[in-house]
């Protein structure tokens, strides 16, 4: 199975699952510097159940449509003001 990573990934499921099971007695220090990573990307992917990477866009999708109060507000001022689009 071929793995496929975003661009901004540092870790591969192999490095995450070995995070995961490294034993207690073994600091995050010690694996950051055996995989070359960052201590709080360790801590990161030791703290998590999953070793499946997160979306790294936007977690929400924002309306790029006024909502009708909106819309009735703009059309409002440009007859006030008498301004073109």
């Amino acid at each position: 199975m071929v793995q496929v990573l975003h661009p901004n990934a540092i870790t591969t499921q192999a490095i995450r699952k070995a995070i995961q099971e490294a034993p207690a007695k073994v600091s995050t220090k010690a694996l950051a510097k055996r995989y070359g990573l960052n201590y709080r990307t360790v801590q990161k992917w030791h703290q998590r159940d999953s070793i499946e990477d997160g979306c790294s866009g936007p977690q929400g999708s924002r309306s790029k449509s006024l909502s009708e109060v909106e819309e009735a507000a703009c059309l409002f001022f440009r007859c006030a003001t008498k301004l073109a689009l």
